[in-house]
């Protein structure tokens, strides 16, 4: 089914608002936010059949998943999302990332997610809190509007056919789910040329992880990542339509706790 949209304005508004709805509300912005969520409540397409999502009880989350509760970022609307990594990384070298989300609410939350990387960021601050420069890599091009990172701009613009496939997912409370596209980080100095280009033309295969680049001096850097989600709306031949989010369904935006990664020299 399509979604009957406003306009190109107020849709890219209303999905910013969706997306944002911690960061609104803990700004004072709760009944304006709510209002806004009501309005995309009553515009949005039907979930699909649950028989088309994956149910994932709490026994069958992974045996390793972060056990501790400050490892887990903010709740947003019955979920959390965590990062594992190593606690060390050598300038030039790769250091995988793993990344977790977790049912948190008494109920069923029906959830959809990518089979491929590219869906989350990552961002980092070093001991004193300033901002240290990271790279998202791109995911794929767009025309002559250069490259779209499906997490930035989610559902207004798309590739055809679509790059990914959804995993629609039941996830029973208590229940943990890793991301199966792993995400990594590469540590370098400032403005230091890395054999990688952070640009990339073309689709990435499914298996390679996406990079996100940090850049600076040797220090201690507290890493936070950000998870877009898809949605569990029907399925259409593009994101476009697949990104919006479906009635009873969970859609937007997740930060993991930050995670201490000390930024070395190396050999």
């Amino acid at each position: 089914p399509k979604t009957v949209l406003v306009n190109n304005d107020q849709d890219f508004l209303l999905r910013a608002i969706r997306d944002r709805r911690v960061e609104l509300r803990e700004m004072g912005l709760e009944a304006e936010t709510d209002e806004v969520l009501q309005i995309l409540s009553e515009i949005l397409p039907d979930l699909p059949p649950e028989a088309n999502f994956q149910t994932v009880a709490a026994a069958q989350s992974p045996a390793d998943a972060p056990a501790a509760e400050n490892a887990w970022g903010p709740e947003n609307d019955g979920l959390r999302a965590a990062a594992v990594m190593p606690a060390e990384i050598e300038r030039g070298q790769t250091a995988d990332a793993r990344l977790f989300i977790k049912n948190v609410s008494d109920d069923p939350i029906f959830l959809t997610v990518a089979d491929r990387s590219g869906y989350d960021t990552a961002s980092a601050v070093d001991p004193e809190g300033e901002s240290l420069k990271v790279e998202n890599e791109l995911v794929y091009p767009m025309g002559f509007s250069g490259a779209i990172r499906p997490e930035i701009d989610p559902g207004l613009t798309a590739q055809r056919p679509a790059t990914a496939n959804l995993i629609r997912l039941k996830l029973e409370p208590g229940a943990i789910w890793e991301v199966k596209t792993k995400s990594a980080l590469h540590y370098f100095k400032n403005d230091e040329l890395r054999p990688e280009q952070t640009m990339q033309f073309g689709q990435r295969p499914k298996a390679q992880p996406a990079f996100a680049t940090i850049f600076g001096d040797p220090t201690e850097a507290l890493v936070t990542w950000e998870l877009h989600t898809a949605n569990g709306a029907e399925y259409a031949d593009d994101l476009k339509s697949r990104i919006w989010p479906a009635k009873n369904g969970w859609s937007g935006l997740l930060h993991t706790a930050p995670v201490s990664v000390k930024l070395v020299e190396g050999q």
